[in-house]
């Protein structure tokens, strides 16, 4: 059978561990339900009877701003890498007139991305320009 401990805020298997006093028993279904939604991001805790509930977890502020950080760098790097090759194909003389848009596309992109509020929860970045075909 399957127990959960509220206190330890953990799973025990009486097949394989020893069981904690004050556990509850939990069905199969209910412990693989919990474990698929921890999978997809919601934390386990008890409820005030002790038996385990799946909630949504909800960021701090400082993990907001990390996570938004984070998602920043990346498509400005990604934006960077672009600007790159489009800044060699103009100085050689290679570029399309496809290819200088998409440039300065590009860049207007960084700034915009640069210059967003990055404590937003609810932060949407602006879109990254596409390339020319």
């Amino acid at each position: 059978m399957i127990y959960y401990n509220s206190k330890n805020n953990g799973f025990y298997d009486s097949n394989i561990n020893d069981v904690p006093a004050n556990s509850v028993e939990i069905s199969n279904e209910e412990h693989a339900e919990l474990l698929e939604k921890q999978s997809k991001g919601f934390v386990i805790k008890s409820d005030i009877n002790g038996r385990p509930v799946a909630i949504e977890r909800v960021f701090t502020n400082d993990e907001i701003i990390l996570q938004n950080e984070s998602l920043q760098q990346q498509l400005i790097n990604i934006a960077n890498e672009q600007i790159i090759i489009l800044e060699r194909a103009i100085k050689y003389n290679r570029a399309r007139d496809a290819d200088k848009l998409l440039l300065e596309k590009l860049e207007l992109f960084t700034i915009d991305v640069s210059q967003v509020d990055l404590s937003d929860p609810d932060l949407t970045f602006p879109e990254l320009p596409k390339k020319a075909l």
